[in-house]
């Protein structure tokens, strides 16, 4: 199969699409994400964390076929890694 690759200028939003997932694929992306939805969906409210977590896993899943983390613990170790490595 010829994979010819697209000519320039990309469509904006396709290139938009691109940029996201390429982010999202990274630890920081996911926890932008994560961050992002607890934030403008949950109100950042505590009780609500696991709700967001979920919903951003499903998204993974649905762009990428397969989970980021194992489970929220994993998930809550990552992201207190970050955190204490970008201080």
């Amino acid at each position: 199969m010829k994979l010819d690759h697209p000519k320039s200028p990309f469509d904006a939003s396709a290139r938009e699409w691109v940029d996201f997932c390429l982010d999202f694929q990274t630890v920081a992306g996911f926890i932008a994400v994560f961050e992002q939805t607890w934030k403008e969906e949950f109100s950042s409210l505590e009780k609500h964390k696991g709700a967001s977590y979920e919903k951003v896993e499903k998204l993974y899943s649905h762009l990428f076929g397969q989970r980021r983390y194992n489970d929220r613990e994993v998930f809550y170790s990552a992201r207190s890694r970050h955190y204490k490595q970008t201080r």
